[in-house]
């Protein structure tokens, strides 16, 4: 938290901002958000933001879900401009971006649909994650002889090997 009088640069954002990346890599890497929970309501942003207050008939985590479309954002990220490393997508650009706009009961249910199968998808990751570290430390407990395989569990290897 800083007094206002304080900042020297920045966007301003207000809660339910959907704030949009738009400099090399961070666009084409997704990086973007939707401010929530913020103190007061309001605040300022890098200037390395587009924030976007959707308006309407169209749902800030629809748009927010649109716009993490691989296609979406390489179209975008083909129209930054500047110098190689320093580019950045022209506010022109993500004005003039045509939005294909269901009622807001489809967006509301493509949203809710898309957020379930994401949070799924971070779940199955760190379930992978957990079982990999699972394996890495057994297979090192058991390269260094601190845990031994039970001796009917190698006996059975031991039998299967014998014609």
């Amino acid at each position: 938290m800083k007094p206002i009088e304080k900042i020297r640069s920045g966007v301003f954002v207000t809660e339910g901002d959907l704030l949009l990346a738009k400099i090399t890599p961070c666009l084409e890497n997704g990086k973007q958000g939707i401010v929530k929970d913020i103190p007061g309501g309001w605040g300022y942003a890098s200037t390395e933001v587009f924030p976007i207050r959707p308006k309407g008939e169209i749902l800030t985590e629809y748009l927010a879900l649109y716009l993490l479309q691989a296609e979406v954002r390489q179209n975008l990220a083909s129209k930054m401009e500047g110098t190689t490393g320093r580019q950045r997508l022209p506010k022109a650009v993500v004005v003039s971006l045509p939005i294909p706009l269901p009622p807001l009961s489809e967006q509301h249910e493509i949203a809710r649909i898309l957020q379930t199968v994401d949070r799924r998808i971070e779940a199955e990751e760190a379930y992978a994650r957990a079982a990999q570290e699972l394996f890495r430390s057994l297979l090192h407990e058991l390269m260094t002889a601190k845990r031994r395989l039970p001796a009917e569990f190698v006996a059975r290897f031991q039998q299967e090997e014998q014609p």
